[in-house]
């Protein structure tokens, strides 16, 4: 019974881990996305340039987060 606890307990954090995994590629997918959307010459046609700044970096300080988080995880698995 032990050993199969142990094995349900792994196999559901690796689920999560799976799961985070799924959302920052999703995150990453999508912010790289909407940059290229808004380098294309139509776009940038229809929006200010202040808005484009906003946007961009809203877009990098994603990527930034997203990056500090995954260097947190790797610490803390480092760490365990």
């Amino acid at each position: 019974m032990i050993v199969g606890t142990g094995a349900e307990k792994y196999k559901a954090e690796d689920q999560k881990q799976q799961e985070r995994i799924a959302a920052k590629n999703q995150l990453e997918q999508y912010a790289y996305g909407v940059r290229s959307t808004i380098m294309e010459e139509k776009t940038k046609e229809k929006l200010s340039a202040d808005d484009r700044k906003t946007l961009e970096d809203a877009i990098q300080e994603t990527l930034n987060g997203l990056n500090v988080m995954s260097m947190l995880v790797k610490k803390s698995m480092i760490a365990t």
